[in-house]
């Protein structure tokens, strides 16, 4: 939630966040591709951090605002991303594939997992899906 993206409430400064795009784009790529529980997209707005001795100073920042404190619209770019400070993650094209490949495995066993010990894995959902993911810093030969 939005609580945690600053470092507050569980996880605390672990939670993986789109400031991290590449991880957070695995992280839900995983969670979306894995047969367990009902999954949440996090859609988010930037704020200007501002670190200091690790934390954030701007933690306490809301949504982009007009003046009088009203939460501002979201308004939608030609490309289908969100402008004026949103971020809108469930528009990112990885996260909509994901979600399709969500639907279309659905009711599908979790199957033929493989990992190399390290940072790359791999498994099937039955015969209507596969998804590798590879999180180290080398090519993966499979």
């Amino acid at each position: 939630n939005h609580d945690n993206q600053r470092g507050h409430g569980a996880g605390g400064a672990s939670i993986v966040t789109f400031w991290d795009s590449r991880l957070h784009k695995m992280a839900v790529a995983y969670m979306l591709a894995h047969p367990y529980g009902v999954t949440r997209v996090m859609s988010s707005f930037r704020w200007n951090r501002h670190i200091v001795n690790g934390k954030d100073q701007n933690d306490w920042m809301g949504p982009p605002s007009h003046g009088d404190g009203s939460t501002k619209p979201v308004p939608i770019n030609p490309d289908q991303t969100c402008g004026d400070g949103w971020v809108c993650e469930h528009r990112w094209r990885q996260i909509k594939n994901m979600v399709i490949f969500r639907n279309v495995v659905n009711g599908q066993p979790h199957s033929n997992w493989w990992d190399n010990q390290s940072n790359q894995v791999a498994f099937g959902r039955g015969n209507r899906g596969f998804i590798v993911f590879n999180n180290d810093d080398w090519e993966m030969d499979v």
